[in-house]
Protein backbone atom coordinates (compact mmCIF):
# COMPACT_ATOMS: atom_id res chain seq x y z
CA UNK A 1 0.00 0.00 0.00
CA UNK A 2 2.57 2.44 1.11
CA UNK A 3 4.39 1.63 -2.12
CA UNK A 4 1.39 2.51 -4.14
CA UNK A 5 0.89 5.47 -2.96
CA UNK A 6 5.18 6.31 -3.86
CA UNK A 7 4.48 5.85 -7.13
CA UNK A 8 1.09 7.87 -7.48
CA UNK A 9 2.80 10.43 -5.88
CA UNK A 10 5.98 10.06 -8.66
CA UNK A 11 3.53 9.97 -11.01
CA UNK A 12 1.62 13.23 -10.46
CA UNK A 13 5.13 15.65 -10.16
CA UNK A 14 5.53 14.00 -13.38
CA UNK A 15 2.36 15.17 -14.86
CA UNK A 16 2.73 18.53 -12.95
CA UNK A 17 5.92 19.01 -14.55
CA UNK A 18 5.55 18.41 -18.15
CA UNK A 19 2.20 21.00 -17.32
CA UNK A 20 4.55 23.29 -16.25
CA UNK A 21 7.26 23.16 -18.73
CA UNK A 22 4.73 23.55 -21.33
CA UNK A 23 3.56 26.89 -19.85
CA UNK A 24 6.71 28.03 -19.47
CA UNK A 25 6.91 27.54 -23.12
CA UNK A 26 4.00 28.94 -24.33
CA UNK A 27 5.13 32.49 -22.13
CA UNK A 28 8.43 32.63 -23.86
CA UNK A 29 6.47 32.69 -27.54
CA UNK A 30 4.00 35.27 -26.82
CA UNK A 31 4.91 38.99 -28.35
CA UNK A 32 5.95 41.71 -27.01
CA UNK A 33 3.08 44.21 -26.16
CA UNK A 34 4.77 47.07 -28.90
CA UNK A 35 4.32 44.52 -31.87
CA UNK A 36 0.59 44.11 -31.46
CA UNK A 37 -1.47 45.40 -34.57
CA UNK A 38 -3.52 48.02 -33.35
CA UNK A 39 -7.51 47.15 -34.49
CA UNK A 40 -9.44 49.08 -37.44
CA UNK A 41 -10.83 52.33 -35.96
CA UNK A 42 -14.97 51.74 -36.63
CA UNK A 43 -16.00 55.70 -36.66
CA UNK A 44 -14.95 58.30 -38.50
CA UNK A 45 -15.32 62.08 -37.12
CA UNK A 46 -16.03 64.84 -39.57
CA UNK A 47 -17.12 68.28 -39.09
CA UNK A 48 -17.14 71.88 -40.35
CA UNK A 49 -18.80 73.73 -42.99
CA UNK A 50 -22.52 74.38 -43.17
CA UNK A 51 -22.13 74.38 -47.08
CA UNK A 52 -20.59 71.06 -47.17
CA UNK A 53 -23.14 69.47 -44.55
CA UNK A 54 -25.83 68.22 -47.56
CA UNK A 55 -23.20 66.41 -49.65
CA UNK A 56 -20.96 65.23 -46.88
CA UNK A 57 -23.78 63.82 -44.95
CA UNK A 58 -25.11 61.70 -48.33
CA UNK A 59 -21.13 60.76 -48.86
CA UNK A 60 -21.50 59.33 -45.44
CA UNK A 61 -24.86 57.05 -45.93
CA UNK A 62 -23.85 56.04 -48.66
CA UNK A 63 -19.77 54.98 -47.86
CA UNK A 64 -21.42 53.74 -44.68
CA UNK A 65 -24.32 50.95 -46.28
CA UNK A 66 -21.26 49.79 -48.66
CA UNK A 67 -18.67 48.92 -45.97
CA UNK A 68 -21.43 47.75 -42.87
CA UNK A 69 -19.93 47.97 -39.73
CA UNK A 70 -18.18 51.38 -40.23
CA UNK A 71 -19.85 54.57 -38.56
CA UNK A 72 -19.52 58.18 -39.76
CA UNK A 73 -20.16 60.90 -37.36
CA UNK A 74 -21.21 64.47 -39.00
CA UNK A 75 -21.59 67.42 -37.52
CA UNK A 76 -21.89 71.35 -38.94
CA UNK A 77 -20.06 74.21 -36.98
CA UNK A 78 -18.37 76.03 -39.76
CA UNK A 79 -15.26 76.15 -41.87
CA UNK A 80 -13.33 78.29 -39.28
CA UNK A 81 -13.81 76.00 -36.50
CA UNK A 82 -13.01 72.95 -38.24
CA UNK A 83 -9.83 74.02 -38.68
CA UNK A 84 -9.43 74.60 -34.74
CA UNK A 85 -11.63 70.97 -34.02
CA UNK A 86 -9.08 68.68 -36.28
CA UNK A 87 -5.67 70.56 -34.17
CA UNK A 88 -7.99 69.19 -30.91
CA UNK A 89 -8.27 65.74 -32.23
CA UNK A 90 -12.17 66.50 -31.51
CA UNK A 91 -13.09 65.75 -35.23
CA UNK A 92 -10.75 63.35 -37.73
CA UNK A 93 -11.49 64.94 -40.74
CA UNK A 94 -12.90 69.01 -41.15
CA UNK A 95 -14.64 70.46 -44.09
CA UNK A 96 -13.70 73.56 -45.47
CA UNK A 97 -15.38 75.48 -48.10
CA UNK A 98 -12.63 77.63 -49.11
CA UNK A 99 -8.60 77.83 -48.90
CA UNK A 100 -7.05 77.76 -45.85
CA UNK A 101 -5.68 80.91 -44.46
CA UNK A 102 -1.98 81.73 -43.92
CA UNK A 103 -2.64 82.03 -40.16
CA UNK A 104 -4.23 78.58 -39.52
CA UNK A 105 -1.07 76.97 -39.81
CA UNK A 106 -1.76 75.20 -43.66
CA UNK A 107 1.76 73.32 -42.92
CA UNK A 108 0.37 71.18 -39.82
CA UNK A 109 -2.72 69.35 -42.24
CA UNK A 110 -2.69 67.22 -45.49
CA UNK A 111 -5.74 68.83 -47.39
CA UNK A 112 -7.64 66.64 -50.04
CA UNK A 113 -10.41 68.36 -52.42
CA UNK A 114 -13.31 66.65 -53.19
CA UNK A 115 -15.38 68.78 -55.13
CA UNK A 116 -15.63 72.31 -56.55
CA UNK A 117 -18.62 74.74 -55.90
CA UNK A 118 -19.67 78.39 -57.98
CA UNK A 119 -20.58 80.99 -55.50
CA UNK A 120 -23.72 82.53 -57.33
CA UNK A 121 -24.82 85.74 -56.99
CA UNK A 122 -28.16 85.89 -56.29
CA UNK A 123 -31.16 88.70 -56.46
CA UNK A 124 -34.95 88.80 -56.21
CA UNK A 125 -36.58 87.23 -59.32
CA UNK A 126 -38.47 90.91 -59.46
CA UNK A 127 -35.53 92.75 -60.45
CA UNK A 128 -34.37 92.84 -64.25
CA UNK A 129 -30.70 92.63 -63.42
CA UNK A 130 -28.84 89.71 -65.70
CA UNK A 131 -25.59 90.44 -65.72
CA UNK A 132 -22.99 92.84 -63.11
CA UNK A 133 -19.75 93.67 -63.49
CA UNK A 134 -17.13 93.30 -61.30
CA UNK A 135 -16.60 96.54 -60.32
CA UNK A 136 -20.53 97.41 -60.43
CA UNK A 137 -20.42 94.54 -57.25
CA UNK A 138 -18.17 95.74 -55.27
CA UNK A 139 -19.83 99.19 -55.11
CA UNK A 140 -22.71 97.20 -54.33
CA UNK A 141 -21.29 95.27 -51.44
CA UNK A 142 -19.04 98.21 -50.08
CA UNK A 143 -22.07 100.23 -49.64
CA UNK A 144 -21.41 103.06 -52.84
CA UNK A 145 -24.37 102.12 -54.57
CA UNK A 146 -27.92 102.79 -52.66
CA UNK A 147 -30.32 102.02 -55.08
CA UNK A 148 -30.62 99.79 -57.89
CA UNK A 149 -31.80 103.24 -59.96
CA UNK A 150 -27.97 104.14 -60.46
CA UNK A 151 -27.32 100.68 -62.20
CA UNK A 152 -30.42 99.92 -63.95
CA UNK A 153 -33.94 100.73 -64.86
CA UNK A 154 -35.22 99.55 -61.47
CA UNK A 155 -36.15 101.79 -58.26
CA UNK A 156 -35.67 99.85 -55.21
CA UNK A 157 -33.60 100.66 -52.35
CA UNK A 158 -30.22 98.14 -52.01
CA UNK A 159 -30.05 95.34 -49.04
CA UNK A 160 -26.64 93.38 -48.90
CA UNK A 161 -27.10 90.26 -47.36
CA UNK A 162 -24.41 88.00 -46.57
CA UNK A 163 -23.11 84.96 -44.36
CA UNK A 164 -21.63 85.79 -40.86
CA UNK A 165 -17.88 86.08 -40.52
CA UNK A 166 -16.49 82.66 -40.38
CA UNK A 167 -18.38 81.55 -42.94
CA UNK A 168 -16.13 79.69 -45.80
CA UNK A 169 -18.76 80.99 -48.23
CA UNK A 170 -18.46 84.76 -47.51
CA UNK A 171 -14.22 84.43 -47.28
CA UNK A 172 -14.70 82.92 -51.00
CA UNK A 173 -16.60 85.47 -52.32
CA UNK A 174 -15.10 88.98 -50.77
CA UNK A 175 -11.97 87.48 -51.16
CA UNK A 176 -13.36 86.99 -55.57
CA UNK A 177 -13.79 90.43 -55.53
CA UNK A 178 -11.37 91.79 -52.95
CA UNK A 179 -13.36 93.35 -50.87
CA UNK A 180 -11.44 92.72 -47.93
CA UNK A 181 -13.08 95.07 -44.76
CA UNK A 182 -14.66 97.11 -46.58
CA UNK A 183 -17.83 95.30 -47.40
CA UNK A 184 -20.82 96.87 -45.69
CA UNK A 185 -23.63 94.41 -44.96
CA UNK A 186 -27.38 95.14 -43.76
CA UNK A 187 -27.48 91.93 -42.61
CA UNK A 188 -25.44 89.20 -42.06
CA UNK A 189 -27.09 85.15 -42.07
CA UNK A 190 -25.50 82.06 -40.51
CA UNK A 191 -26.89 79.91 -42.76
CA UNK A 192 -27.47 79.99 -46.92
CA UNK A 193 -30.97 79.17 -46.37
CA UNK A 194 -31.91 82.12 -44.93
CA UNK A 195 -30.40 84.12 -47.39
CA UNK A 196 -32.56 82.54 -49.69
CA UNK A 197 -35.50 83.38 -47.86
CA UNK A 198 -34.66 87.39 -47.23
CA UNK A 199 -33.62 87.31 -50.96
CA UNK A 200 -36.82 85.68 -52.00
CA UNK A 201 -38.64 87.98 -50.21
CA UNK A 202 -36.79 91.30 -51.09
CA UNK A 203 -36.94 92.97 -54.23
CA UNK A 204 -33.89 95.25 -53.84
CA UNK A 205 -31.97 92.51 -51.96
CA UNK A 206 -28.84 91.24 -53.43
CA UNK A 207 -26.75 87.68 -51.79
CA UNK A 208 -24.59 85.04 -52.84
CA UNK A 209 -24.87 81.02 -51.81
CA UNK A 210 -23.43 78.08 -53.20
CA UNK A 211 -25.06 77.10 -57.07
CA UNK A 212 -26.73 74.39 -55.61
CA UNK A 213 -28.62 76.35 -52.91
CA UNK A 214 -30.37 78.99 -55.35
CA UNK A 215 -34.03 78.18 -55.41
CA UNK A 216 -37.23 79.76 -54.37
CA UNK A 217 -38.13 83.24 -55.67
CA UNK A 218 -33.89 84.17 -56.39
CA UNK A 219 -31.82 83.86 -59.79
CA UNK A 220 -28.26 83.81 -60.40
CA UNK A 221 -27.07 87.20 -62.12
CA UNK A 222 -23.98 86.46 -64.93
CA UNK A 223 -20.81 87.46 -62.97
CA UNK A 224 -18.59 89.64 -66.34
CA UNK A 225 -20.92 87.71 -68.33
CA UNK A 226 -20.05 84.67 -67.54
CA UNK A 227 -23.17 82.62 -65.92
CA UNK A 228 -22.45 80.23 -62.55
CA UNK A 229 -22.69 76.84 -64.03
CA UNK A 230 -21.19 73.47 -64.36
CA UNK A 231 -19.42 74.22 -67.68
CA UNK A 232 -17.71 77.71 -66.82
CA UNK A 233 -16.91 76.48 -63.36
CA UNK A 234 -14.58 73.43 -65.14
CA UNK A 235 -13.23 75.70 -67.54
CA UNK A 236 -12.35 78.22 -65.06
CA UNK A 237 -14.92 80.96 -66.76
CA UNK A 238 -16.79 81.90 -64.01
CA UNK A 239 -14.82 83.80 -61.26
CA UNK A 240 -15.98 83.04 -58.21
CA UNK A 241 -15.13 79.16 -57.55
CA UNK A 242 -14.29 77.39 -54.28
CA UNK A 243 -12.66 73.82 -53.48
CA UNK A 244 -14.05 71.65 -50.84
CA UNK A 245 -11.75 70.66 -48.99
CA UNK A 246 -11.15 68.12 -46.21
CA UNK A 247 -8.23 68.52 -44.28
CA UNK A 248 -6.85 66.20 -41.43
CA UNK A 249 -2.76 66.45 -39.19
CA UNK A 250 -0.27 65.44 -41.20
CA UNK A 251 1.23 63.15 -37.74
CA UNK A 252 -2.40 61.62 -37.38
CA UNK A 253 -2.56 58.19 -38.58
CA UNK A 254 -6.10 56.85 -39.56
CA UNK A 255 -6.59 53.70 -41.79
CA UNK A 256 -10.01 54.64 -42.44
CA UNK A 257 -8.96 58.25 -44.34
CA UNK A 258 -7.32 56.07 -47.27
CA UNK A 259 -11.11 54.12 -47.38
CA UNK A 260 -12.45 57.30 -47.10
CA UNK A 261 -11.07 59.23 -50.13
CA UNK A 262 -11.08 55.99 -52.52
CA UNK A 263 -14.73 56.01 -51.80
CA UNK A 264 -15.26 59.69 -52.65
CA UNK A 265 -13.04 59.29 -55.85
CA UNK A 266 -14.97 56.70 -57.26
CA UNK A 267 -17.52 56.07 -59.51
CA UNK A 268 -20.20 55.98 -56.93
CA UNK A 269 -18.92 59.22 -54.79
CA UNK A 270 -18.25 61.03 -58.43
CA UNK A 271 -22.36 60.36 -58.87
CA UNK A 272 -23.54 61.61 -55.64
CA UNK A 273 -21.46 65.03 -55.95
CA UNK A 274 -23.11 65.65 -59.36
CA UNK A 275 -26.20 64.82 -58.42
CA UNK A 276 -26.06 67.38 -55.90
CA UNK A 277 -24.62 69.77 -57.93
CA UNK A 278 -21.04 70.06 -57.31
CA UNK A 279 -18.03 69.41 -59.53
CA UNK A 280 -16.26 65.90 -58.53
CA UNK A 281 -12.39 66.82 -57.93
CA UNK A 282 -11.33 64.19 -59.92
CA UNK A 283 -13.07 65.64 -63.16
CA UNK A 284 -10.56 68.90 -62.80
CA UNK A 285 -7.15 68.08 -64.05
CA UNK A 286 -4.17 68.71 -61.70
CA UNK A 287 -6.78 69.86 -58.44
CA UNK A 288 -4.87 67.46 -55.82
CA UNK A 289 -1.27 68.01 -57.43
CA UNK A 290 0.99 68.36 -54.97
Amino acid sequence: MWRFELNTKKILVFIFAIFFSLFCYGCSIIEPVDDVVEPIPMKLKLGGSTSMSKLVSVLSEDFMEKNLGLKVEHSETGSGAAVNEVLNHTIDLGNISRNLNPDENPERFEKRIIAFDGIALVVNVKNPVENLSSSQIKSLFNGHVKNWSELLNFDAPVTVVGREESSGTRKGFQSAFSLGSEVSYNVEYPESGDIIARVGSDEGAIGYVSLASVSGKTKSVKVDDAACNRENIISGGYPVVRPFLQIFLKDFENVLFKKWFEFVNSEDGRTIINQENFIPAVDVEGSNDG
